[in-house]
């Protein structure tokens, strides 16, 4: 391990010299003046600073990524997708390439915004080879470095595939869009029921089931892409209680 006035702390291979890793300001340090450093038994990295002393978790599988670290944002969704890393924060989507680093936390940390992702991220979902985002605005689907809406209706939780079409849980009631091709249709609206769906999975490629805080349990099919049918599941049918599942 090296500390220097002005670049941070160095961790380099004892015998080759080669770099392993950095850590700056940029990775969340609290100054890149680096004094004196110590490890202690559980292999932390603990460095005496210009201004502070920060303690380095490196023996850990736990790792913190910070996308922008001007801004301590919420994290609601990440994944790899067409190797890049993409997570989806409470102020839009952040990426950065992964090249062939297995171990992310080696990564640089040369986030940038996806455009056309401010405000509030809830889901990143990858169908295939759509990547999706909903978001507080609507559903989108990142394509480069852009979001392009697909629905901006209502705000959009998270999506789930079928065989033929993707379905969407949003802020009031389903929506569904088409496979057409290499793309997508935009997004329609389902007719029939029109709460909150934040929960949903698939059984069997046709059946869709939501957990409502409020409501309870409902089970569901789409008649004809436009009409949904469905049974709602209460206390009465055996659950524990009507809120909460």
């Amino acid at each position: 391990l090296i500390g220097t006035s002005y670049g941070g702390c160095y961790i380099i291979h004892r015998e080759t010299g080669a770099l392993i890793q950095r850590f700056t300001v940029a990775e969340g340090l609290q100054h890149n003046g680096v004094l004196k450093i110590f490890t202690d038994p559980g292999k932390n990295i603990w460095l005496t600073l210009d201004n502070g002393i920060d303690m380095i978790r490196y023996n850990t599988a736990v790792k913190q990524i910070l996308p922008d670290n001007k801004r301590y944002l919420t994290t609601y969704g990440a994944t790899v997708f067409d190797k890049q890393l993409y997570i989806g924060t409470s102020d839009g989507v952040f990426s950065t390439p992964l090249g062939e680093q297995r171990d992310l936390s080696f990564l640089e940390s040369h986030f940038r915004q996806i455009d056309n992702t401010a405000g509030q991220v809830w889901s990143i979902a990858q169908v295939e080879h759509h990547l999706l985002m909903g978001h507080h605005e609507g559903a989108f689907e990142i394509r480069g470095g852009t979001a392009v809406p697909l629905s901006r209706r209502t705000g959009c939780w998270l999506f789930q595939p079928l065989s033929s079409y993707l379905v969407a849980g949003c802020y009031n009631g389903l929506q569904v869009m088409r496979k057409e091709g290499n793309g997508l249709s935009a997004a329609r609206p389902v007719k029939g029921l029109f709460e909150s769906f934040r929960f949903l999975t698939v059984e069997d490629d046709s059946i869709i089931w939501a957990s409502h805080p409020y409501r309870g349990v409902f089970r569901m099919y789409i008649d004809k892409d436009t009409m949904l049918r469905y049974t709602l599941y209460t206390q009465k049918n055996g659950l524990p209680a009507d809120y909460n599942n």
